[in-house]
């Protein structure tokens, strides 16, 4: 473990161990400016909570579920995609995955629908699939879920995907009787369900 010292003998013996005080650290402004950095290491580096935990190790679930919800609400693409799927984590016998929502198809929804109709022109220059896809990837909400071709065994075939896309997720209803039914009577996730209903408390 590092020491910070200002004594001469201890920084001589071992550089790496024993590194020199710095007093100034203590200003005032100095705190200013550095607090980030402090913060994150607090939250983030092993053994300053306990050795060889970080502060994750300590953090109630409940407040793990919370962090989780309000990213989420505020999270335009999980919410889009939530409102329009829900999740079903279901595996038949032999282990198949039995709900997998293909990424063409998520994409092919993704632009009939306000979220991409509404954005200015400029923006819709510039939507990529790759970059939608990427949003997939490291979504908070989402991330778990998105795999890639050839990673899954799908009920619907007995094989892997062939295809890259979502597992654990099926249309909420039907397309046709969607675009039917009146915009206040189609389903949206967050308005009925909470998020720890589909996601649990982790």
């Amino acid at each position: 473990m590092t020491k910070f010292t200002d004594d001469a003998a201890e920084l001589r013996s071992d550089p790496i161990k024993f590194r020199p005080k710095d007093e100034s650290l203590k200003d005032d402004d100095a705190k200013k400016q550095h607090y980030c950095a402090l913060f994150k290491y607090l939250i983030t580096a092993e053994g300053v909570w306990a050795p060889g935990h970080c502060l994750d190790a300590f953090m109630p679930d409940v407040t793990k579920r919370m962090a989780k919800e309000y990213l989420a609400r505020n999270d335009e693409l999980s919410s889009w995609f939530l409102d329009q799927y829900e999740k079903e984590e279901k595996v038949d016998a032999g282990g198949y995955v039995e709900n997998f929502v293909t990424f063409k198809e998520a994409v092919e929804l993704y632009q009939s629908q306000p979220i991409y109709t509404s954005m200015r022109k400029e923006d819709q220059r510039k939507f990529s699939r790759k970059q939608l896809k990427e949003d997939f990837e490291k979504n908070i909400v989402l991330k778990s879920y998105f795999k890639p071709a050839m990673k899954v065994k799908l009920a619907s075939t007995k094989r892997l995907n062939t295809k890259e896309g979502l597992i654990h997720f099926k249309s909420r209803v039907d397309r046709d009787d969607e675009e039917d039914a009146p915009a206040a009577q189609r389903p949206r996730l967050l308005q009925h369900h909470g998020l720890a209903d589909q996601f649990g408390g982790d």
